[in-house]
């Protein structure tokens, strides 16, 4: 029972990781401290990694807590932006 919710969740993560990766390669250049924000995705890709590795739940927990994190940020960015441009 346990390896099919960590099995289910993998497959949430894959589903993911090309968001990820658009978000890494898509934040635009300009953006200050632009460095941070690749140390978080390769902090994130490295969390994922070892989710699988270690079919670990509780590090794939940590890893979807942080996508989350940085997709509730992203919106947050885009909601401001709106609210300029306005």
């Amino acid at each position: 029972m346990e390896y099919d919710l960590f099995r289910n969740k993998v497959q949430q993560v894959k589903a993911k990781k090309p968001i990820l990766f658009a978000l890494e390669t898509d934040t635009p250049p300009s953006i200050d401290k632009i460095e941070d924000f690749e140390k978080i995705y390769d902090y994130i890709y490295s969390l994922l990694v070892n989710a699988n590795v270690k079919k670990d739940p509780e590090i794939l927990n940590q890893a979807l807590d942080e996508i989350r994190g940085m997709r509730d940020t992203w919106k947050e960015v885009m909601n401001r932006t709106r609210g300029m441009n306005q």
